[in-house]
């Protein structure tokens, strides 16, 4: 192990904890991970830590993987768990936190396959998308302006490390990503519980841009107003809405289904 964090008045520590705000994480331009699996994906995905943080209860599993990052160069520190869970959010903090940096924002550039998530807000939720597009393939991800922070602990851990295999673009102004997307030669498509059209009729058109809607009103109006067609998802059992993961699931799975159908 490279060293011990004995005291809250340490400055890394001190540092570490003001991670757990967005502006904190904004400001150093670094996040916390955790959990072992959430930080083995960071590193296969490229992400390079500034350190990992062992806590003195961490199962066996947990030590063995910090044994692995350390073997790869990483800086390993351990603390008292009682320490450790004032770094966490989560009721039962899992035992291992990696330290990494935030990367740079990128030009909105999209080249493949888009998924639009404009003004998500729950962490759960946005956590979700990020780790069903992972699954699903679809590699680039616009968040929108007003969107939860999405290297907050919450969106980290719902992800499950998938956001480390997207490339995120961050644009705020909905009308310039409908001209973007239309000079590219995007079918831009949103989910909206007001669709024209049943997601199961609907035929993607590579590239796809696919937008999913605040949680409450949907679809900033001008991705509505752009869009060449709204999708709605059938709900014969009457019920009024579904949460907005397990929607967004639903329209990526039925556009990987369909892919290559154009």
């Amino acid at each position: 192990m490279t060293g011990r964090i004995g005291s809250s008045d340490n400055r890394m520590y001190r540092q570490m904890r003001q991670l757990k705000t967005r502006r904190g994480r904004r400001k150093a331009g670094l996040f916390l991970c955790e959990g072992l699996r959430p930080a083995g994906e960071a590193l296969k995905a490229g992400v390079h830590p500034r350190a990992v943080i062992l806590s003195d209860e961490a199962l066996p599993e947990e030590i063995l993987g910090a044994r692995e990052f350390e073997d790869r160069g990483i800086a390993v520190y351990g603390v008292d768990g009682g320490l450790f869970r004032e770094l966490t959010d989560a009721v039962t903090p899992q035992g291992l936190l990696l330290l990494g940096e935030i990367p740079g924002e990128t030009p909105f550039e999209p080249a493949s396959d888009l998924l639009i998530l404009d003004r998500i807000q729950d962490p759960g939720n946005l956590g979700t998308m990020l780790r069903t597009a992972a699954a699903a393939g679809i590699r680039e991800v616009a968040l929108m302006k007003g969107c939860a922070d999405f290297y907050s602990p919450k969106v980290l851990r719902s992800s499950a490390g998938g956001i480390f295999h997207l490339n995120l673009f961050h644009p705020e102004d909905p009308g310039e990503v409908v001209e973007v997307l239309k000079m590219r030669g995007y079918q831009l498509v949103c989910g909206d519980a007001r669709g024209t059209m049943d997601l199961f009729g609907w035929n993607p058109c590579p590239p796809v841009a696919l937008v999913v809607g605040n949680e409450a009103s949907g679809p900033d109006p001008v991705f509505l107003d752009g869009a060449e067609c709204s999708v709605s998802i059938p709900m014969p059992g009457g019920v009024e809405s579904l949460n907005a993961g397990v929607a967004a699931a639903l329209m990526i799975y039925e556009l990987l289904r369909k892919q290559g159908s154009c």
